[in-house]
């Protein structure tokens, strides 16, 4: 009867682990076009849905600043309008693991909010510097950005003569 227990008490234990595990990685994915990961091995451009439109992010580089890392960005705007002024929120923390509660993953991630007077002209690419901070290298890998955009500028119609 006692191995009996043992053995339920370890599979308990084991399918806790992995329903928590699963509770994470569906909260990391949950909006996964709501958000770009910030690769700096790769510069090929992400898609973002932001609240109006779809823009485009590319990581051009990332180097270490202070106590975290300097972040260069393009944002592009594949639009026909142009947008003045928008917010980047930065994600990262550590790398999950399944020792860690959901509680205790979620309160070592860390965030940065951006506010940007810069205009993303419609078919154009933006440059953007962003600072992690702090922030290590296993952080950074994890690292994580979103947009929302402020204020929309579309063209008037030329006048017919």
């Amino acid at each position: 009867m006692s191995q009996q227990i043992l053995v339920l008490s370890n599979a308990m234990v084991k399918l806790a682990r992995q329903v928590k595990s699963d509770e994470i990685k569906d909260r990391l994915e949950r909006d996964w076009t709501h958000s770009a990961n910030i690769n700096p091995d790769d510069k090929s451009y992400q898609r973002i849905d932001a609240d109006v439109a779809t823009i485009y992010v590319s990581t051009e580089s990332v180097d270490p600043y202070l106590d975290g890392y300097k972040v260069k960005l393009k944002i592009g705007n594949p639009t026909t309008a142009d947008f003045s002024g928008f917010t980047l929120t930065s994600y990262w923390g550590p790398t999950y693991n399944t020792n860690l509660t959901v509680e205790a993953f979620e309160s070592a991630q860390k965030s940065h909010t951006n506010k940007c007077p810069d205009t993303l002209l419609s078919g154009y690419w933006t440059s953007v510097e962003i600072v992690l901070a702090p922030a290590n290298a296993d952080e950074i890998r994890n690292a994580k950005i979103s947009i929302k955009l402020n204020q929309i500028n579309l063209k008037n119609p030329a006048s017919n003569p």
